[in-house]
Formats: structure tokens, C-alpha cells, sequence
């Protein structure tokens, strides 16, 4: 959908002007449709997570399921550390969740910190 059919945010308006493209603020331009499209991007970006980020917010995630199958577990726990087959199927089940939602390989994460590459 060209860029020129959704209303001009003033952002979007003001950066056009000061780049020397008011005249197509409101009217059909690629150049000012890639403009808006850049602003639009540029809105919408979010830095990366570390590995540190990403095995913490599984642990959060894990320490949630096991709550709720009535179980209790210090905050921190190393879920991916454990024997207990409860505690591994909750971190698998964490790990598949943020695959799922965030397409991010817990695994890749936890051997970055393993080996230090993070």
C-alpha cells in the first residue's frame, strides 16, 4: 500500500519538509513513501536482546509454568541445569514459548554465554 493514503503524522510531515520533500507531503511519491517508510521502521525498532536478556526472560517464563503446575522455584533457577524431568519439560516448554513468540534460539543464547562470546 503506498504510503500516501495513510494520514502524515506530523513527525512524518516535518521530517519532509526539513529534507527538502514538503511538496509531496499528502501526494503520491516513492521518495516521500520510502521517507514515511523509514520513520515508520525507525519507530518500530527495538535493540536486540543480549543472550543475558534472552536466558533470563526464559527463566521468568519457566518460573511462571512451574507456579502454575503448583511448584516453587528460587528466581534465577537453572532450569536447563536440572535431572528432574518436571524442570526439564518446563525449560523446554519456556524455550519452545520464546521460539515461537520471538524467534530466538534459547540454546544459541545460553552457549554464547557458555562460551564467553557475549
Amino acid at each position: 500500500m503506498s504510503m500516501h493514503k495513510k494520514p502524515v503524522t506530523d513527525l512524518e510531515r516535518e521530517g519532509l519538509i526539513l529534507h527538502g520533500l514538503g511538496r509531496y507531503v499528502g501526494k503520491p511519491s516513492q521518495l516521500a513513501d520510502v521517507f514515511r517508510q523509514g520513520i515508520a521502521w525507525a519507530l518500530d525498532y527495538k535493540e536486540p536482546r543480549t543472550s543475558q536478556q534472552i536466558v533470563d526472560d526464559t527463566v521468568e517464563v519457566a518460573l511462571q509454568l512451574y507456579e502454575f503446575m503448583g511448584y516453587v522455584a528460587k528466581p534465577g533457577f537453572k532450569f536447563w541445569e536440572s535431572k528432574h524431568p518436571t524442570e526439564l519439560m518446563v525449560w523446554a516448554m519456556a524455550c519452545a514459548m520464546q521460539e515461537h513468540f520471538t524467534d530466538t534460539d534459547v540454546d544459541d543464547a545460553l552457549t554464547d554465554l557458555e562460551d564467553g562470546t557475549e
